[in-house]
């Protein structure tokens, strides 16, 4: 457990010393949009969850489109690779003496 948590905290080689700054910003946006709409009794509404849920969902089958993608090229490559492979040893077969 305690491997898994350094992993994701580990800061050096990473992201997250290019975006500290942004997610800071957020954060801070973020925490001052609710404490705006709780002590006001504001409803900020409803549409951003419409337009992100949306977005993100397309952005999700786009991503694992890609996937698919990369996955079904590389199972190809390996295929036939294993088939030259094979060819190749029934090849050097033929000359080798006895085979």
């Amino acid at each position: 457990n305690g491997d898994f948590l350094g992993l994701i905290f580990v800061y050096a080689g990473t992201v997250w010393p290019h975006i500290r700054w942004k997610l800071a910003f957020v954060t801070v946006y973020v925490v001052g949009a609710y404490a705006f709409c709780t002590e006001e009794a504001e409803n900020i509404g409803s549409e951003g969850h419409t337009i992100l849920f949306g977005t993100m969902s397309f952005l999700l089958i786009f991503r694992a489109n890609q996937a698919y993608s990369r996955y079904w090229l590389g199972r190809s490559a390996v295929t036939e690779f294993f088939s030259d492979i094979r060819e190749f040893i029934m090849v050097a077969l033929i000359y080798i003496r006895g085979g």
